[in-house]
């Protein structure tokens, strides 16, 4: 707020004052009262006027600055504790406003966060539910092995796929609420390879996939169950984009002074230089997944929003029909400074 706009606004009380001032003088003029004294009367309430408009729009201009640089700075949450009422009687309904603005802000917020915690609950639920059917179904499957035949392997793979769609939903659902959700401890990397590849063991064989891995001792410090997701999609992704023939997916891991570095590599139908960039993407599909249907853009993009949560970096380089290689970054830190970065 500038001093004109602060003037215009104050306009119709200045000209009023002034308007009583020239009053003043004709009504001492007529009583013959000595010029010098009706000046000296006159500049000192002029004066007066002048100190009043420039303090009060010294002390608006302040409070207002204030204000801008709360909502800069701050957010509504603690519009209510931080922000000091005015003290200019004409600023106080507009300190109320606010006030109230910030608690319906709050109560809708609140409102928002509780149906969110109950859908997450549902889902939550939901996906606990519907893995007891389909752990039965297995069981049901691997008892009937020799009267299935043929459908054994392909019956396992389809109920391994949806397990694999109903984890990535549930870990969509739990992405933006997880802090309560991690558990950091060390643990060697390979743990977690082998116990994807033994989830993934049906799926691998039916689509005659090579395993070439190349065991490490090195331990890393992550969470073991977010991890265990996010190198299940990498692979799962790998096992999808394999060649008619098979494919190789080689697995191992490089260490320098800084990082421990975990390779998964494929030599699959590869991805397209115009797709490498946006593969992250929320939905994004390319080219690749318009020719796989069943493909939902989202499994990378789960990938990445979870590494940047626990502080892991990741990379993806790929040549189309030659190779595609993903790396996984993991710090050389301590316990302490991956909760950190998760907090």
């Amino acid at each position: 707020m500038s001093l004109k706009e602060y003037i215009n606004g104050n306009k119709t009380l200045i000209l009023l004052n002034l308007f009583y001032i020239i009053l003043l003088i004709v009504f001492l003029r007529l009583f013959s009262i000595p010029h010098l004294a009706i000046y000296f009367l006159c500049t000192t309430l002029v004066s007066i006027l002048v100190f009043y408009i420039l303090f009060s729009y010294f002390i608006r201009k302040n409070y207002y600055n204030n204000l801008s640089r709360f909502f800069d700075e701050s957010d509504l949450f603690s519009l209510t504790e931080l922000l000091e009422e005015p003290t200019f009687i004409d600023g106080k309904p507009f300190y109320t406003a606010l006030l109230l603005l910030s608690h319906a802000f709050n109560q809708e917020l609140l409102k928002y966060s509780n149906q969110s915690n109950s859908y997450q609950e549902y889902i939550e639920q939901w996906v606990h539910e519907i893995k007891t059917p389909i752990s039965s179904l297995k069981l049901i499957i691997e008892n009937d092995k020799e009267l299935l035949g043929k459908l054994y392997e392909e019956e396992l793979t389809e109920l391994q796929k949806i397990e694999n769609y109903i984890d990535q939903t549930l870990y969509y659902s739990r992405m933006e609420y997880s802090q309560n959700d991690y558990f950091v401890s060390e643990f060697p990397i390979m743990k977690v390879i082998k116990g994807v590849i033994i989830k993934n063991r049906t799926l691998i064989n039916k689509s005659n996939i090579s395993l070439d891995i190349k065991n490490s001792g090195e331990t890393i410090f992550s969470d073991e169950k977010w991890l265990s997701f996010i190198i299940n999609q990498i692979i799962l992704n790998s096992i999808k984009y394999s060649k008619p023939e098979g494919s190789l997916i080689s697995i191992y891991v490089i260490k320098n002074s800084n990082n421990i570095i975990l390779n998964i590599k494929d030599d699959g139908i590869g991805i397209g230089a115009d797709d490498l960039p946006r593969v992250f993407s929320k939905g994004f599909t390319g080219s690749n997944g318009r020719l796989n249907e069943k493909s939902t853009g989202l499994g990378l993009y789960l990938v990445k929003k979870i590494c940047e949560k626990l502080e892991h970096k990741i990379t993806i380089e790929s040549v189309k029909n030659e190779y595609t290689l993903v790396s996984l970054i993991f710090p050389k830190s301590n316990y302490n400074q991956v909760l950190k970065s998760i907090n």
